[in-house]
């Protein structure tokens, strides 16, 4: 009976020396890879609590701007908002354009500067609606439905 016991133990040194499918496929790099990510993620995705709860007027006070300096950059945040808006459209046409003759790569590229630059034209608006609304601290449902006028957020 040892024999036999030996030879298999031997059998699975071999086997597990020879056939070792975690290392073929790198799962501990797959690991880390995924673990980063994750991480990464958490950080992203945080929503991080304002230093000061402080009005709108509070917040002109300490930054020294009058309500017409205010309009006014409120003003300049909507032109950038527009600007972003027709780029990241621009581009996204384009983009199309690329997939319609089979450049898809560039279609893929495209698309993803159109969704950059798609975020910046949303950040910029939302600036604009904070000055507009005279409120700070809004959250994109406040947004939404101030845009929109779909209710009371």
């Amino acid at each position: 009976m040892g024999v036999f016991r030996s030879i298999g133990r031997g059998f699975r040194w071999t086997f597990k020396s020879f056939v070792d499918v975690p290392s073929w496929m790198g799962y501990r790099s797959i690991k880390g890879s995924s673990q980063s990510l994750a991480d990464s993620a958490k950080i992203i995705f945080d929503v991080s609590e304002s230093e000061r709860e402080e009005s709108y007027q509070e917040a002109l006070k300490r930054l020294g701007l009058t309500e017409a300096e205010a309009q006014a950059k409120s003003k300049a945040l909507f032109n950038l908002f527009l600007a972003f808006a027709g780029l990241g459209l621009a581009i996204l046409c384009y983009s199309v354009f690329l997939a319609w003759e089979g450049a898809l790569r560039s279609f893929l590229v495209g698309t993803t500067l159109a969704l950059v630059s798609f975020a910046t034209a949303f950040r910029y608006h939302f600036w604009h609606f904070q000055i507009k609304s005279k409120r700070l601290g809004c959250n994109f449902k406040d947004w939404w439905y101030g845009n929109l006028g779909g209710g009371n957020a």
